[in-house]
């Protein structure tokens, strides 16, 4: 898999950054994911975007802001976790990212509010999937696609371009696959 091109605007690098997503974990297909595979990603999905939360936090406090970089590392570490639900379940991201440009532009104020609540409809959907072995694939694919247009506004609320995100968590991921530090926690690996 070749790398990102920064260049480039986001909804051009959506599907290459899922299929290099696929190509960074395991287990690639509904039919292979165990009962963990689902809580992986859900909890990730959920516990990043409470660390973008926290970044936000974090610079309310300081005259110069949240810090740029945290920040985008952890909305890409968001991208990553949703990338990996979108192909877990066979969605299609194209439709996502459609469903995404109408309701980003709802999200701009209250952009994190907006995302915490998208992405906890996501976290119930995939509790159902877990608990009663049920999921409804096209409520699940609006879901994300709304929780990617939340994402989209705290990316715009920020100053941060999607774009500039999904490369530097390539970026980071690569790094720490070819360094053999994938798991664990923490930037300091």
């Amino acid at each position: 898999m070749t790398n990102l091109d920064p260049t480039l605007p986001w909804s051009c690098l959506l599907s290459p950054y899922c299929d290099w997503v696929v190509s960074r974990w395991t287990t690639k297909t509904e039919a292979g994911l165990a009962e963990r595979d689902y809580t992986v990603m859900t909890l990730g999905f959920a516990g990043e975007t409470g660390e973008v939360a926290e970044a936000l936090l974090a610079g309310a406090t300081t005259p110069d802001g949240p810090d740029r970089l945290m920040l985008t590392k952890e909305l890409g570490d968001v991208s990553y976790y949703w990338a990996r639900i979108v192909r877990a379940f066979g969605l299609s991201e194209a439709r996502c990212a459609e469903r995404a440009m109408r309701y980003a532009p709802t999200a701009r104020e209250n952009a994190m509010l907006h995302l915490c609540a998208r992405v906890g409809r996501v976290t119930e959907l995939m509790k159902k999937r877990v608990r009663d072995d049920t999921l409804d694939a096209a409520v699940l694919e609006g879901a994300l696609g709304d929780a990617l247009g939340a994402w989209l506004a705290v990316c715009a609320q920020a100053g941060i371009g999607p774009a500039e995100a999904l490369v530097l968590n390539q970026r980071k991921v690569n790094d720490r696959h070819a360094r053999g530090v994938v798991r664990g926690s923490g930037d300091n690996r």
